[in-house]
């Protein structure tokens, strides 16, 4: 990015720039750039890049001349695919800190500085931290929704404390920041793995596949409650079509991220099938089961461990001993 100018004279590069990698979301994108650009620090102190990956050049382009300003960096990206948008991104920027936040989600006014905060808390053995993501509903939340779903839709909270990453959590893309150079020497985000186009696909595990990267080298990541954004939860996602779609995605998409650990034990999930079933109503125990309307939040919960298990059992090639 350069040197910037600020009232004192020259200023070095920015430490942080946060990214908003966007497809066909203009409805959304505006409000997520104000939240970047009312941040509590000063304009010099951050970068803020967008990077459009709209498959309609045109329109692009209207939007970059609308939004591209001296404080906004507007990429048009033509090749297509969430997790080449943030390598693009990646490059770019010649911040230490590079900062991902969704083109639907509100960034709080001190997202970045508690962002920054956290990395100089751990210093260099943290390479990513990520942030709460609270859900902004977009329409009343269903009675079979039970929180152990609610990752699915990118809800991230582990609770109030500033800490390094424990065995079982995770931290996701909606909010997520990494150190730029060692992140880029490990290959960054994975192509194979990510959103492309306009939703047909629900792949992920891009974040996922990074962050183990990251461990495998010796790094850290870390969970920074401070650091908080709201997150929009679309009508469509919260019925129980799109959940199975989501589910059987990341059944593929950890199948292809992991594939040994995937299906290490496939007799299993084809007993958590076959239990599942065994719940219903005998005329719906074959695979039509996957899509029996549930109203119990427990139960619906059961459904999608089944969609899940079967999908990654049928990968995996394997009968398992289901009889």
């Amino acid at each position: 990015m350069g040197v910037h100018m600020s009232k004192d004279g020259p200023a070095t590069t920015p430490r942080i720039a946060s990214v908003i990698c966007t497809y066909n979301r203009y409805d959304f994108l505006e409000e997520s750039l104000n939240s970047l650009l009312n941040q509590n620090m000063e304009p010099h102190e951050f970068e803020i890049i967008v990077v459009d990956n709209s498959p309609d050049f045109e329109t692009a382009s209207a939007f970059q001349a609308k939004l591209g300003s001296e404080r906004v960096n507007y990429l048009i990206e033509r090749i297509p695919g969430l997790s080449n948008a943030r390598n693009v991104a990646l490059r770019t920027s010649q911040a230490e800190i590079v900062h991902f936040l969704d083109d639907d989600a509100i960034a709080k006014p001190d997202l970045l500085q508690h962002t920054l905060e956290a990395f100089d808390f751990f210093g260099e053995e943290v390479a990513a931290v990520g942030g709460q993501i609270r859900p902004r509903w977009g329409a009343p939340r269903p009675s079979w929704l039970s929180d152990n779903l609610l990752g699915y839709l990118t809800v991230v909270d582990w609770g109030g404390e500033l800490r390094l990453l424990g065995p079982t959590e995770w931290i996701a893309g909606a909010n997520i920041a990494f150190r730029r150079e060692p992140v880029l020497k490990l290959g960054a985000f994975s192509t194979d793995l990510g959103r492309k186009g306009g939703g047909a696909s629900l792949l992920s595990n891009e974040e996922a596949a990074l962050i183990e990267r990251i461990a495998a080298a010796g790094l850290k990541s870390a969970y920074a409650p401070s650091a908080s954004v709201e997150h929009y939860v679309s009508p469509e996602r919260l019925t129980r079509e799109w959940f199975r779609r989501r589910v059987a995605w990341q059944a593929v998409s950890d199948f292809i991220a992991y594939p040994e650990r995937a299906t290490a034990n496939v007799p299993g999930a084809w007993r958590q099938v076959s239990e599942y079933l065994m719940t219903l109503p005998p005329r719906e125990r074959s695979i039509g089961g996957l899509f029996y309307e549930l109203e119990e939040s427990d139960e619906f919960k059961q459904q999608m461990d089944a969609v899940y298990n079967s999908l990654t059992a049928i990968l995996s090639g394997k009968r398992g001993g289901i009889a």
